[in-house]
């Protein structure tokens, strides 16, 4: 993993990210934004980091970020965790399912993942668990 596009991060970290970058990189580089964030290197990000202006210029809610932005830096992830009975929406990207919102996840063994119910694939591989094409299930209030 050497790259933002590889590694799972949240929007509230992704906008941090790019303010980030745009405020204490180098200038060498294009402007962050949606269409150039994935070509980032993690190794820059944790350069900008370590900058000391970034965390004496924060709030308390932008200190949590940049926590949170260290950590996923430091021990990036590609896919979410995935535990039995948990709730899942699906984009479609795969196969033509007729279920896509909360589906639930049945049994995770050998990095596949099977779910209850009628699915046209037997089990999906744990890599699709990335907030892309598998998303954790979110209850409408």
């Amino acid at each position: 993993m050497e790259h933002l596009k590889d590694i799972l991060l949240t929007d509230r970290q992704k906008e941090f990210i790019s303010g980030l970058i745009n405020m204490y990189g180098d200038g060498q580089h294009p402007w962050c934004s949606a269409s150039t964030f994935d070509g980032f290197t993690l190794e820059y990000v944790r350069e900008l980091l370590d900058v000391p202006e970034v965390e004496e210029n924060l709030s308390d809610i932008g200190l949590d970020t940049f926590k949170s932005v260290r950590e996923a830096i430091e021990n990036p992830k590609n896919h979410y965790e995935v535990k039995p009975n948990s709730r899942w929406d699906y984009d479609r990207s795969l196969d033509d399912a007729r279920r896509t919102i909360g589906l639930k996840v049945r049994c995770v063994e050998n990095g596949m993942v099977s779910f209850y119910g009628d699915m046209p694939y037997e089990s999906y591989s744990i890599e699709y668990f990335d907030g892309k094409t598998f998303k954790p299930h979110v209850k409408k209030q």
